[in-house]
């Protein structure tokens, strides 16, 4: 009864810490065996959301818990990035659908647009409410080509602003990745 319980534990403390989700691995790794995660979804006790990603107890209902099991579905290294990053740093009000996310590995869950990018380094990361999530600097490269250059404008101030991103920061990702599709429109913005 004690292991159980331990087990149990164990799974709602790495649910809480990513909005609800665990993944297969992470079951796997307290202890859960494959038939017992089965048999857990059947109880409804774990909801698939994406290949071997799980939501804990219910279906995931907030875009926090969405988009923290759709970097869970990326794999290691995956981040929220472009618009559905514009979001979670409050740059944009809206979520997008579907979500955004780079990832390091060539994973493309059904329901996700994914992304690879290289070159990307630790300080082009960051961990926002809980999520992994592109830097703000990276994150407004990105997302640059789908604005308007007022949008952009706004963008950037909002960031800088809020103090998100630097000059020193989106000027660093411009350098980075010259011939970003975004590059050329935040060029302006740092010059």
């Amino acid at each position: 009864m004690g292991d159980k319980r331990r087990i149990e534990h164990q799974i709602a403390q790495i649910a809480v810490r990513q909005h609800g989700n665990v993944t297969r691995s992470q079951l796997l790794a307290v202890g859960v065996g494959p038939d017992a995660i089965k048999r857990r979804v059947k109880a409804g006790r774990l909801f698939r959301v994406h290949r071997a990603v799980y939501a804990v107890g219910r279906p995931p209902v907030t875009p926090f818990e969405k988009a923290a099991a759709a970097v869970l579905a990326c794999g290691p290294g995956a981040a929220l990035s472009h618009g559905s990053a514009m979001t979670l740093w409050g740059l944009w009000k809206r979520w997008d659908s579907p979500f955004a996310v780079t990832a390091a590995c060539d994973r493309r869950p059904q329901g996700i647009r994914t992304y690879r990018s290289a070159g990307l380094r630790p300080s082009d990361f960051r961990v926002q409410l809980g999520i992994r999530v592109t830097s703000p600097a990276r994150t407004l490269l990105d997302s640059a080509p789908r604005m308007s250059a007022k949008s952009r404008t706004r963008a950037v101030n909002d960031a800088r602003r809020a103090k998100l991103a630097s000059l020193e920061a989106l000027g660093d990702v411009v350098d980075r990745f010259p011939l970003h599709p975004g590059a050329p429109l935040l060029a302006p913005h740092v010059a």
